[in-house]
């Protein structure tokens, strides 16, 4: 009976100190802050980095009410955020209007907050515990949106006589087979997250990693290599 009594008291105590609260440093959040109560939002899924357009038949074939809106009332959110977009006009949407926005694939960025001590935690923080996928959302207000990439002519008048001999990339191999969480013994698995949880690589403790960088620069800086 008193084994009993103790898991239950243990679950109890673990329910409740549970939370979706995200610590930024500033303030505690919640992760609905952004959220406008009052205006309709459109999930975006985005699962590689890229510049995605999306084009207005698609965004009519949403049921996003373009008849009554502007181009420049528009806007885009991702990870509580409004992102700089691009869009074909800033009046009344025609067939051949559209917006584009660069997107990023789901890292680690959220689930950091679950460990402890993430930078010393996480096993891989380009790769998230849960999905490759992140969510945008588009949505529009009353106010005309600031936040926009303009359209700017490529100007070479003053352009540099003698141009920079090299510049610095970054080229990598981040290894996501397998998923590794501390287990007991046997197949239970632990429940919080903890130290080198993440997705990573198979294979032996030696292993051969190959780069092949281009145009490499000889009487450059030297290259630095990390693991």
């Amino acid at each position: 009976m008193n084994k009993i009594t103790t898991l239950i008291t243990s679950f109890v105590f673990l329910f409740s100190s549970a939370s979706a609260q995200m610590w930024n440093g500033v303030d505690t959040l919640y992760g609905n802050e952004w959220i406008e109560y009052d205006q309709s939002h459109f999930k975006i899924m985005v699962a590689e980095d890229g510049l995605y357009r999306v084009d207005y038949q698609t965004l009519v074939d949403q049921g996003i009410p373009l008849s009554t809106l502007q181009g420049n009332q528009l806007q885009i959110f991702h990870m509580g955020k409004e992102q700089s977009i691009f869009t074909s006009t800033n009046d009344s949407f025609g067939n051949n209007d559209y917006i584009e926005f660069f997107g990023k694939r789901n890292r680690g960025d959220l689930d950091e907050y679950l460990f402890p001590n993430p930078q010393q935690e996480m096993a891989n923080p380009e790769y998230s515990l849960f999905s490759d996928s992140s969510a945008y959302f588009l949505t529009w207000s009353d106010l005309p949106s600031t936040a926009r990439i303009d359209n700017i002519s490529n100007d070479l008048n003053s352009a540099p006589s003698t141009p920079e001999p090299y510049c610095f990339y970054t080229i990598a191999e981040i290894k996501n087979e397998a998923f590794s969480k501390k287990k007991f013994p046997g197949t239970v698995y632990h429940s919080e997250f903890g130290m080198s949880e993440g997705f990573v690589g198979i294979g032996t403790t030696n292993q051969t990693v190959t780069f092949t960088p281009e145009a490499l620069f000889s009487s450059g800086s030297n290259s630095q290599l990390s693991t």
